[in-house]
């Protein structure tokens, strides 16, 4: 029994160790997509980077560049909430079920 208790808690503590480091690199990988498409919107804001576009299409691709920019906020705060969830059940000792 107490073998067992501890195999478990090792393979908890394994697991939430590598969950960590995971969620650690996508959080970072995030940041560097943000920063990737603000960039990108600044240097779209030059207008002479845009002229061989027609306006329809410099429309379309600010558009689209701002959609990108939203959905990745959107991952940004999922991922977050994930953090906090999964910290929350380790500081409660739960092992998800799988």
């Amino acid at each position: 029994m107490w073998t067992e208790n501890v195999k478990d808690r090792y393979w908890w503590v394994k697991i939430q160790s590598q969950l960590e480091e995971l969620m650690c690199e996508l959080s970072m990988a995030e940041e560097e997509e943000q920063t990737d498409l603000y960039l990108l919107q600044l240097h779209l804001n030059n207008e002479s980077d845009l002229s061989f576009f027609t306006k329809e299409e410099q429309k379309k691709i600010r558009d689209l560049l701002s959609a990108l920019i939203k959905d990745t906020a959107r991952h940004s705060n999922l991922l977050g909430e994930m953090q906090e969830r999964f910290k929350k059940l380790g500081e409660q000792n739960v092992r998800p079920a799988l």
